[in-house]
């Protein structure tokens, strides 16, 4: 009984935590604080680069090379 109620609470804690994971992430990307050069804000605001700024205002992107050249505001 102890076995399957452990395992049932693990399970239920490890979903919640997989859920949780991908609305963080579209939040970020969803509302972008960040300014870019205007050729390529487009392609750094798109969901699939996963451009964002931190708190600390410190940018991350999936495409750094092109995207770093944005600024946090």
């Amino acid at each position: 009984m102890k076995f399957t109620l452990s395992t049932t609470i693990l399970a239920v804690l490890a979903t919640t935590t997989a859920l949780a994971s991908p609305i963080i992430e579209k939040r970020q990307s969803a509302d972008p604080k960040f300014v870019c050069p205007s050729r390529i804000q487009a392609y750094c605001s798109a969901p699939n680069v996963h451009t964002f700024c931190d708190q600390t205002g410190l940018l991350h992107s999936d495409a750094l090379d092109i995207c770093g050249r944005c600024i946090c505001n």
